[in-house]
């Protein structure tokens, strides 16, 4: 059963209100530039790196040898009749910490990132790029519905036990977008946010930049 909105912020409010999920695992709160800054340099979000071993492409077919001697094999989807069937497929590389293949697959109106493990070729699907906690036992993903009408952006949290990814939370809203996020431990993080107002005004990346220095907002998601 689909989760209802979980969290969702009142702009127009400075001390930033939120709805807290029905479970309380969370709690949201204010938090400063400075404090995330001082995040992204103790706690780096690990790279994905660009190895290729054990990865093998021919034509439309990806290929990933798993520790066991197997492969699993993913095949992108041509554009036939309409965009939106197509799948283009890419290799990213791995998450060496976490022992996954990566793969990005390209969409008509969005993405997503598998995470293939690479002894029992088990897939979790991403709506971002992953951000594993500095202890790996959690890991973070954001997301952009923006700027199609009607569709949710946020963050999902996923736990981590032998290798296997569960949805621990999703907080979603139409009201702002997470454009970065920084572990402060192994159970919280913040993210930095532009409101959906100040998006609107940005067509590259030099005026993302720019707002994000100036109009950007800061928020600690804290497992209680």
């Amino acid at each position: 059963m689909r989760q209802p909105l979980l969290l969702l912020l009142a702009l127009c409010n400075p001390a930033l209100a939120f709805g807290q999920p029905p479970a309380k695992l969370y709690t949201v709160t204010n938090a400063r530039k400075a404090d995330f800054l001082a995040a992204q340099q103790a706690h780096p979000a690990p790279a994905i790196s660009p190895d290729k071993t054990g990865f093998q492409q021919k034509g439309t077919a990806l290929s990933l040898r798993l520790t066991t001697g197997q492969q699993v094999v993913f095949k992108s989807k041509p554009v036939l009749t309409f965009e939106e069937d197509g799948e283009e497929l890419t290799y990213a590389g791995k998450l060496p910490t976490l022992k996954k293949y990566v793969l990005h697959a390209s969409y008509y109106e969005s993405s997503a990132y598998f995470l293939v493990d690479q002894t029992t070729g088990r897939v979790d699907t991403l709506r971002d790029a992953p951000i594993p906690n500095p202890g790996n036992t959690r890991l973070a993903a954001t997301f952009h519905g923006y700027p199609y009408e009607g569709v949710p952006n946020g963050v999902d949290i996923y736990t981590i036990h032998n290798g296997r990814l569960r949805k621990e939370l999703k907080i979603e809203q139409q009201k702002w977008l997470p454009y970065n996020l920084a572990w402060t431990s192994d159970n919280a993080f913040i993210l930095q946010c532009l409101p959906i107002a100040e998006a609107d005004k940005i067509n590259n990346q030099t005026e993302l930049n720019r707002a994000l220095a100036a109009k950007a907002f800061y928020l600690r998601v804290s497992r209680r």
